[in-house]
């Protein structure tokens, strides 16, 4: 199993909650690929959550940025995500 294959089966496993948004902050600083890209994944489902997503926390963090970042890294899953 490759690792992006491996983190969708992880987070898929487990449900992100709004009090999960400062870890998941700060595992996007990571310099481990695996931890970086289970937080992308994680972001991703919580700004896809249907009441109140954090798009202003995410603003507010200055995580634009960072996601604009990720477009660029050699594995596709960062950008897809």
């Amino acid at each position: 199993m490759d690792l992006e294959a491996f983190i969708t089966n992880v987070a898929n496993k487990i449900q992100f909650s709004i009090q999960d948004f400062s870890a998941l902050t700060q595992m996007l600083y990571n310099d481990d690929t695996t931890i970086k890209l289970l937080a992308v994944v994680g972001m991703r489902k919580l700004l896809s959550i249907e009441n109140n997503p954090p798009i202003q926390s995410v603003i507010d963090a200055n995580l634009v940025t960072v996601f604009i970042q990720l477009m660029h890294h050699h594995i596709p899953k960062f950008q897809f995500e």
